[in-house]
């Protein structure tokens, strides 16, 4: 049937709308879709060469220990202290004051002889100076014994422990009998004096009595003064 008038013209310009608006849908379409007729290019694989992400490794670093050298104690080595040079014997040098007594008296033919009795004796010590009297050896029961081998036997006499001594005396006497000198040595010497003290002597030889029962004394004197005397019984063949 054949439109007219105003329908007529409206269906032509419908159309020509629908025309405009498919031709911008294309125009504006997707712009990766080919045109009729055109091959798509077939996307390049893009190698990419780069370096590889270092591996991130989380690893706990133990520090070696380092040796720490444990130091050994130093070794105490101790240098024995060279004993004090003995002092060369001052002539007449005092006895050591540490002897609160007179110290034994030893006589006889060798070494170390018997130890005499004490007899009277005046002595120095840290404490002071003591002077004390015993009774004439003559009487003492118990009295040293000392028997040489004959008669003039060579007789030394020696302290223990050892002083020195500037003068000595040797006596002898019958039991209740008078003393007489018997030998004698070294030099007489005033402590209060201003002369050198004399040199210092550590023991005195003299020859025994002859044959019988004898008492038998020596005596010593220090440079300070003191004195110290000894007895004993000798029997002589």
């Amino acid at each position: 049937m054949r439109r007219t008038g105003a329908s007529a013209v409206a269906l032509p310009a419908t159309a020509l709308i629908s025309c405009l608006w498919l031709a911008v849908a294309c125009a504006v379409g997707s712009p990766a879709s080919p045109s009729v007729g055109q091959t798509s290019p077939t996307p390049e694989t893009v190698a990419t060469t780069g370096p590889t992400p270092a591996q991130t490794v989380t690893s706990t670093a133990f520090a070696t220990p380092t040796a720490v050298a444990t130091p050994t104690p130093a070794q105490i080595v101790t240098t024995p202290t060279p004993p004090l040079a003995s002092a060369s014997a001052t002539p007449g040098a005092s006895p050591t004051e540490a002897l609160v007594s007179p110290p034994d008296g030893m006589l006889g033919e060798s070494a170390p002889g018997v130890s005499g009795n004490h007899g009277t004796y005046c002595w120095t010590s840290d404490s002071g100076t003591s002077c004390v009297d015993f009774v004439d050896f003559g009487t003492m029961p118990d009295l040293a014994e000392l028997d040489p081998s004959a008669a003039g036997a060579a007789l030394t006499f020696t302290t223990n422990p050892s002083i020195e001594f500037i003068s000595w005396q040797a006596s002898y006497a019958k039991p209740g009998g008078e003393f007489k000198s018997l030998a004698s040595g070294g030099t007489d010497y005033d402590p209060d004096g201003t002369a050198t003290p004399p040199p210092g002597l550590t023991s005195a030889s003299f020859a025994g009595p002859a044959s019988g029962t004898w008492i038998v004394t020596v005596s010593i004197y220090l440079v300070n003064g003191d004195d110290a005397c000894y007895g004993w019984r000798m029997n002589v063949p």
